[in-house]
């Protein structure tokens, strides 16, 4: 990404850049991640848009990503920012809790986990995995995939479904799906929500369809239009279209303490 408007604008800038879901994923963090001394893991981090905000909050920040590029992206932007509580490690899924426990950072107060559908599809024990790295009473905010969304117009339509299975082909998952990972988990889920509605994925749809031909122009024609993303909820609501994204908050319990016997 340009230097210049990352000097300019911050972390915002990745967002600016980025999807319009972008954007509703980021509003959804603001609002669960908490401010200060706090030790935080992003993993997939990308070139480190969330881990780089949540270092403005005070936060503690460790960035994951299996693609070198992108944390030498997230790296720099880093250095560009003074963000010098944040550290980016290159390291895949496989390798997560090895990690970890090389580095000595198994202890966070909140991990994000955004986009995680790869992830839960492929590793029933993906959120156990993310819930050891936590500390008792630390926070999991975890997006993925809605297995009810509906493609658009010129869009690929989901996998096709196997009747003799129900629905279980689809892509992606419900938010009593991911519940149980984190019940399995041992881990208490206090928020569901969802993301990004029709107006948003009617913008994500225009921008990838016009970068086919331009990225540049793609995004100079959509990024006007992303204003409309604030009817997005009530256009949302009364078409009743599904929303692209479900999003899940959960927290670790504490250890229940034994009470003193009394004589």
């Amino acid at each position: 990404m340009n230097a210049t408007l990352i000097k300019l604008m911050g972390w915002k800038a990745n967002v600016l850049n980025g999807d319009p879901s972008l954007y509703d994923q980021w509003k959804w963090v603001r609002r669960h991640l908490q401010p200060g001394p706090y030790r935080t893991l992003e993993v997939d981090c990308g070139t480190g848009c969330f881990s780089l905000y949540a270092a403005t909050l005070g936060n503690e920040v460790f960035g994951l990503d299996p693609d070198a590029a992108s944390i030498r992206s997230a790296e720099s932007q880093a250095r560009l920012l003074g963000a010098r509580t944040t550290q980016f490690l290159r390291s895949d899924s496989g390798t997560l809790l090895e990690l970890a426990r090389k580095k000595g950072f198994n202890a966070f107060d909140q991990i994000l986990c955004l986009d995680a559908t790869d992830h839960l599809e492929t590793q029933l024990s993906w959120v156990s995995r993310l819930s050891e790295l936590l500390k008792p009473g630390g926070k999991l905010l975890m997006t993925a995939d809605y297995k009810y969304t509906k493609p658009l117009y010129g869009e690929a339509p989901p996998p096709a479904q196997d009747a003799s299975k129900d629905l279980e082909k689809l892509r992606g998952f419900t938010h009593e799906e991911i519940g149980r990972r984190f019940k399995e988990a041992g881990m208490h889920v206090i928020e569901q929500d969802y993301l990004s509605g029709l107006v948003t994925q009617t913008l994500n749809s225009a921008t990838r369809a016009v970068s086919k031909a331009n990225s540049t122009v793609a995004w100079s024609l959509v990024l006007p239009l992303r204003l409309l993303q604030v009817m997005d909820s009530p256009v949302t609501r009364f078409t009743r279209h599904p929303h692209l994204q479900l999003a899940v908050v959960g927290v670790k319990p504490r250890p229940k303490t034994t009470e003193p016997a009394t004589h």
